[in-house]
């Protein structure tokens, strides 16, 4: 249960008392009752709810991963062990095994470190996915364009054709333009994130 929905659980049971203090022979009960249930509902919008972790791409991608033998529970196991230091699991056995490449296990070894003992425990209870920065590349004034999501095939279009694009078609990872030519790393300029109201 949830901040929300303790809420309006208790506003259910206070209108139900309310209804009560008429009806009923014992009166005060109820008048006392629905007081309680008015001071619960302002403790309870007074909780402060807590937040879920944000972590990395590459944590949330290796916890959801499927092709592995191991549950996220046991993940997250192995990322508390590894939290003292012990890089057996992310340096020697997953990557022996190709659960993770030798850069993958370095990277989630050394993001558990830097992790207290509760944010990994409460990886298990959800998460929030780091959104990673994206970038255009713009050389004059042609736009680098990504065809495809799967593959690296990619075209330069003006910026009057843009509209033309889906976002993900141009505003890319760094990860994304690096597959595509290293080179054009040096002309990406990072998107500012518009917010809507």
């Amino acid at each position: 249960m949830n901040k929300q929905e303790l809420i309006e659980t208790l506003e259910k049971l206070n209108k139900y008392s309310k209804r009560c203090i008429g009806i009923d022979k014992y009166e005060d009960y109820w008048r006392g009752k629905t007081e309680a249930y008015f001071n619960l509902i302002g403790l309870a919008k007074q909780l402060d709810e807590s937040q879920k972790p944000v972590i990395p791409q590459l944590v949330a991608g290796w916890l959801e991963k499927s092709t592995d033998p191991f549950t996220k529970a046991e993940k997250i196991a192995y990322l508390i062990k590894s939290k003292d230091g012990d890089s057996y699991y992310f340096c020697d056995w997953f990557v022996r095994d190709g659960i993770v490449t030798q850069e993958q296990g370095e990277e989630l070894l050394a993001w558990a470190k830097r992790q207290s003992y509760e944010t990994l425990l409460s990886l298990y209870n959800g998460y929030e996915v780091e959104k990673e920065p994206l970038y255009e590349v713009i050389i004059g004034d042609l736009y680098l364009i990504k065809k495809f999501n799967n593959r690296n095939d990619f075209c330069f279009d003006t910026s009057r054709s843009l509209c033309t694009w889906e976002k993900s078609a141009y505003q890319l990872t760094e990860v994304e333009i690096k597959a595509i030519d290293e080179r054009y790393w040096a002309f990406a300029v990072p998107v500012e994130e518009v917010t809507e109201r």
